[in-house]
Order: structure tokens, then C-alpha cells, then sequence
């Protein structure tokens, strides 16, 4: 749905703010320009940037009669719809690190198409890829990622090691984007995510053969905006194996 050319122009643009951004290490958070929204997560000139860019350039000009509906510009959730997510893990980018993502999502009754972008590494995923199912997977534990925050409220401190091998990093948006491109077998929250954190990711492990579980409910559809912890994204026939293996991880 989206052509090369046009996410080649909006790379252009979204390096260009990072360049100016990030040219000098020590004053790069002043440069962002950090702020606190009415919920107290943080926002800066980079997310509202690229909501912006992505509303002209996709939006406004490609699906003007599409619902948009982003972090930084949301009103009621209608399909069709583009759902954006302009940086998952600003958190990690007020930080420095390299581990956050812009996050899209198009979808309609008939279609559905993703794009994971990560400004700092150029890596990038999307329906546009080829994808060749793997025959098989490496021998071993199931390896995961989860919520770097969580990891560090010790949220898996008693997950089963025996089972699984667990890594932390920050975004969603980005952990899926990773997941849909074979670095791990599954990805775990214990937070609730809005629909803009995880859109893109769902539609993309999705197409990946990833089933997308919210509690015990295996979720087909993306209707809602916010979805309810624990959320797990595997292959279907690997969910009891991690459930068990996270279940009575924590305090």
C-alpha cells in the first residue's frame, strides 16, 4: 500500500530531524525538546514531527477518507483506518538509546499493511517484504523479549530459565518488528498496550504465521484501543510451553 519511493522520502525527512537532533551527544535531549502530556508520558519534537509528516504525506494525500488515528493526533478509533504510532519508546529515544520505532499500521475490511522503522539502526520491516517461512528453528530454549522497564521492576525475576531464555529492550513496536523478522520466538507484556503501541507489530507477526494472545483469548482482530495484560505474541503451538515458563514470574 505504501511504495518504495514514498517511504525512501519520509526516511529522508525522519534522518534529517534525527541529524539535527543527535549531531552532538551532549546537548542532544534539548534538542528534543522534551514535554509532558496531560498523562504524564512524554512527548517530544520528533513524535510530533513525524505524526505530522505521516498525516501530509500518507494520510491527506493517499487516504483522505481514512480514520487517523496516532498518538499524537487521536480522536475516536474507525476503520478504515491509519494507526500510528510515531516513535514506540520515546522513552528510550529521550535516552539515547537506540531501541524505538515508528510504528504503522493501514488497515480495512480487506487489507492490512505494516511498516516498523527504527531511525537510529535503518532497521525497517514491512508487508512489502518477501517473506520465506522457516523449515525449521534452532535447536534449544524458545528465546523471548520483554519490556525493559518490566524487566527492570523485576516483573520475570522467577521465570522458568529451564524453559525459556528471556532478553529485555525497550518499544514494543520495535520487539515485534524483530519478532515478525525471526530474531526471537516470542515477545511478552505484563502492561497493557494502546492499539498504536502494537498495530503494526500484530499485522506484520500475523502475516508471519505469530498468533497474538491477550490473556488466554487469541485475538484475530485489532478493534479495540488498549489491550489488556499479559499479552503474549508466538507461534500458536508455543503458547502453553510460555505461559507456563512466565506465569509465576514476578513478585
Amino acid at each position: 500500500m505504501l511504495d518504495a519511493k514514498l517511504k525512501e522520502e519520509i526516511k529522508k525527512e525522519i534522518q534529517g530531524k534525527f541529524a539535527t537532533v543527535f549531531t552532538n551527544i551532549d546537548n542532544f535531549q534539548s534538542n528534543l525538546k522534551i514535554e509532558k502530556k496531560e498523562d504524564r508520558s512524554v512527548v517530544t519534537e520528533i513524535d510530533l514531527f513525524i505524526s505530522k509528516l505521516i498525516e501530509q504525506k500518507i494520510a491527506k494525500t493517499l487516504f483522505p477518507n481514512f480514520n487517523f488515528y496516532s498518538e499524537e493526533n487521536f480522536t475516536d478509533l474507525s476503520f478504515p483506518a491509519i494507526i500510528l504510532d510515531p516513535i514506540d519508546g520515546t522513552k528510550e529515544l529521550t535516552q539515547g538509546i537506540p531501541e524505538c520505532a515508528l510504528s504503522l499500521a493501514i488497515i480495512t475490511k480487506e487489507q492490512e499493511y505494516a511498516w516498523i522503522y527504527n531511525p537510529f539502526t535503518g532497521f525497517e520491516i514491512s508487508s512489502d517484504a518477501t517473506f520465506f517461512p522457516s523449515l525449521n528453528r534452532f535447536p534449544g530454549k524458545l528465546t523471548g523479549a520483554v519490556s525493559r522497564s518490566e524487566w527492570k521492576k523485576e516483573l520475570f525475576k522467577n521465570y522458568d530459565q529451564e524453559r525459556v531464555t528471556l532478553y529485555p529492550k525497550g518499544s514494543i513496536a520495535y520487539k515485534l518488528g524483530l519478532l515478525s523478522a525471526g530474531a526471537f520466538d516470542f515477545i511478552v507484556s505484563k502492561y497493557p498496550k494502546n492499539i498504536w503501541d502494537i498495530a503494526a507489530g500484530v499485522v506484520l507477526a500475523k502475516s508471519r504465521g505469530y498468533s497474538f494472545f491477550e490473556g488466554d483469548n487469541e485475538i484475530h482482530k485489532l478493534d479495540k484501543k488498549e489491550y489488556k495484560a499479559p499479552m503474549i505474541w508466538c507461534k500458536k503451538e508455543h503458547f502453553t510451553e510460555i505461559k507456563k515458563a512466565i506465569l509465576h514470574s514476578g513478585t
